[in-house]
């Protein structure tokens, strides 16, 4: 826990200032997954490299040692612990899997409930939590049907493991599940390693097969990124370049560059890389729908992570908008619905919230007297999202700053060269 305090101190530059990235932590946690599934070697550490990534990656060196029945603690890494307990189920490999406070009570019933279905053996805490996984027969495959309403992580760890099972598997749904793009994210993964399956409006079905892995290379992280475009938008700096960062198709997050392009701020791409400025006035055409004003209502539910940046841009502007299809916000690190409209009712902003939604209706942003401290839930999305009110304010406390290392543990240090003093 702690404190860091940011002092703004604005710099010119005279160039674009680069900011290098670190690579995608969604496709990495997937291809790390693959690849062991797969016994072909992990992708080598990486610089700046997400605590959730190295949190598998330790625990993956677990349940590869020689203890007869580990306890692999997942921390706060929902993603990880998911992915990683249908890995184990297929590997039959006995342990438990267990986490922290906030992660044991995140439900996992849809998950548990179906890799029994194939023929695993889980033992489960009321649906959370952990998690024994005890000896099986094999898991051949077939056909499972998951609620996916809470999470599509459920999916996207049963996609990870049905290559390697003896008949393939068809994912089956009643309803569409939530963040349906994080699960094309999984299949546009496999289909670059060289994997099979079609896909229809009510399932998936994988083939079985090897992957490849020859020569492929993750992409950069879109979701670190969106703190930049937040940033930006707010008055940091006119132009930021990242090197190698393009557009994929894989990441929900690259939906970033419309939506700021609303904003006024606009990307280029060239072959090395994207290159994000303020659009000046003169640039701006009549007949481009996105020099229109920001929509009143926007569905979010492509890009639920995005929300905690872009909702403190549109508090900061002071643009009202209903942010809906926020439903699995409410099961994050933090609820990211609760915990964004108490730290912008605190600055001046009024809000309403319901059970998928947060609505932001203006209101006049003031610090008062004191220095203001941001809580950050324990949620590094929290963290990095309201860090642009240093720049309204030229002052401001961020709680439990460390949070960030989950996704992007160079944050910080990369503020310092924005003109932005970190004091812890």
């Amino acid at each position: 826990m702690g404190y860091k305090r940011l002092v703004y101190k604005p710099l010119r530059h005279k160039a674009p200032v680069k900011i290098q990235l670190p690579l995608s932590k969604s496709v990495v946690n997937r291809l790390l997954i693959l690849q062991w599934l797969s016994n072909e070697t992990l992708l080598p550490e990486q610089p700046n490299e997400a605590l959730d990534t190295t949190i598998l990656r330790n625990l993956i060196a677990q349940a590869d040692s020689d203890l007869p029945e580990p306890i692999l603690n997942a921390g706060l890494a929902g993603t990880t612990s998911r992915f990683i307990l249908a890995a184990l189920a297929l590997k039959r490999r006995k342990c438990l899997v267990t986490g922290d406070a906030r992660l044991i009570e995140r439900p996992i019933t849809p998950l548990i409930a179906s890799l029994n279905h194939i023929g695993a053996n889980l033992r489960d805490t009321a649906g959370r939590l952990p998690v024994r996984i005890s000896g099986s027969t094999s898991l051949m495959g077939g056909e499972v049907l998951v609620d996916g309403s809470l999470s599509s992580q459920f999916i996207t760890a049963l996609l990870l493991i049905a290559p390697f099972l003896e008949e393939g598997l068809l994912v089956r749904w009643e309803t569409r599940p939530v963040s349906y793009s994080y699960i094309q994210t999984t299949l546009l993964l496999l289909g670059s390693l060289g994997g099979r399956y079609e896909e229809s409006n009510d399932s998936i079905y994988v083939y079985p097969g090897k992957l490849s892995f020859e020569g492929y290379r993750a992409p950069l992280d879109w979701s670190s990124v969106t703190g930049w475009y937040n940033l930006v938008a707010c008055g940091l700096a006119d132009t930021l370049f990242f090197p190698g960062l393009s557009m994929t198709g894989f990441q929900p997050d690259e939906a970033v560059v419309d939506l700021y392009k609303r904003l006024g701020v606009v990307t280029s791409f060239t072959d090395e890389g994207a290159l994000i400025r303020v659009i000046e006035e003169n640039e701006v055409e009549p007949d481009d729908c996105f020099s229109t004003s920001f929509p009143e209502s926007l569905d979010c539910s492509s890009f639920p992570d995005l929300v905690p940046t872009l909702a403190v841009t549109l508090a900061i502007k002071g643009i009202h908008c209903r942010l809906f299809g926020l439903s699995t916000l409410r099961v994050k690190e933090s609820d990211r619905i609760a915990s964004l409209s108490n730290e912008l009712i605190r600055v001046g902003v009024m809000t309403n919230e319901g059970s998928d939604y947060l609505a932001l209706q203006g209101g006049t942003i003031k610090s008062g007297s004191k220095l203001i401290s941001f809580d950050t839930y324990n949620d590094h999305r929290m963290a990095i999202a309201l860090t642009p009110f240093v720049l309204y304010f030229g002052e401001i406390e961020i709680e439990n700053p460390e949070v960030v290392n989950k996704s992007y543990p160079g944050w910080w240090s990369d503020l310092k060269e924005m003109g932005i003093d970190i004091e812890s």
